[in-house]
């Protein structure tokens, strides 16, 4: 058992297992691209390497309990796993090509110190697409009977919300005053204030790396100091 966790900690099993992720990476390409694949080959194929993938995952939670179940990744493993398994998520098999992003510091480092930024954007976020979904509510209580086709549903006056915000359609705007003026100066504003809120996520991310820089920078000046 120690020997088998060792194996499992070791950089040929894990060179393995990247091996696995590449083939079917090529056998998904393959037999989308009606290249190389038929289907009763693929679905060989398939099965073989995703059993793989399957027992990486049990080995792992078996033999090395303690640092699987500690870690957000193994969970994400599992996930991007077992998720083409329930029915109707059939189609999203390739999701499993993701595992390659834990198997990598290169990778896994870039999303850990995103998701540290993301800490400080989240509620910004969270109010922007809520936004989103009250400007799409107004519109549709508001316009929904006089411009069916871009309100005349909550998720049609959500995304076409979003399109004019984006644009300088005019005649939209001028349309929808002349029908509910109230409502639309508050859905101008609304836009207004979700644009404010895009333009801070830009810069909350921007100062957010600036300041990681600028620690880095003082823990390279204090080390210099140490060492003179």
């Amino acid at each position: 058992m120690y020997a088998l966790a060792r194996y499992l900690k070791s950089s040929l099993y894990r060179w393995a297992v990247d091996i696995v992720i590449a083939l079917y990476a090529l056998a998904l390409a393959g037999h989308a691209a009606h290249f190389y694949l038929s289907n009763p080959t693929f679905v060989l194929v398939e099965k073989v390497l995703v059993s793989i993938l399957c027992a990486d995952i049990f080995l792992r939670a078996v033999f090395l309990a303690r640092q699987s179940w500690r870690s957000g990744w193994f969970y994400f493993d599992v996930v991007t796993t077992f998720l083409a398994f329930v029915p109707g998520f059939e189609p999203c098999r390739a999701i499993r090509l993701y595992r390659i992003v834990e198997r990598h510091s290169y990778f896994r480092d870039a999303v850990e110190d995103m998701g540290a930024a993301l800490k400080m954007t989240l509620p910004l976020m969270a109010i922007f697409f809520m936004s989103i979904f009250i400007k799409g509510l107004i519109g549709y209580y508001a316009f929904a009977g006089a411009m069916p086709e871009q309100f005349g549903e909550l998720w049609r006056s959500m995304i076409t919300s979003t399109i004019m915000g984006l644009t300088e359609d005019l005649g939209n705007w001028m349309q929808m005053y002349e029908i509910a003026p109230g409502p639309t100066l508050i859905h101008m504003l609304i836009t207004v204030y979700a644009g404010v809120l895009v333009i801070s996520l830009i810069f909350a991310k921007s100062s957010d790396a600036s300041h990681q820089n600028d620690g880095s920078d003082d823990a390279d000046d204090a080390d210099n100091l140490e060492k003179e």
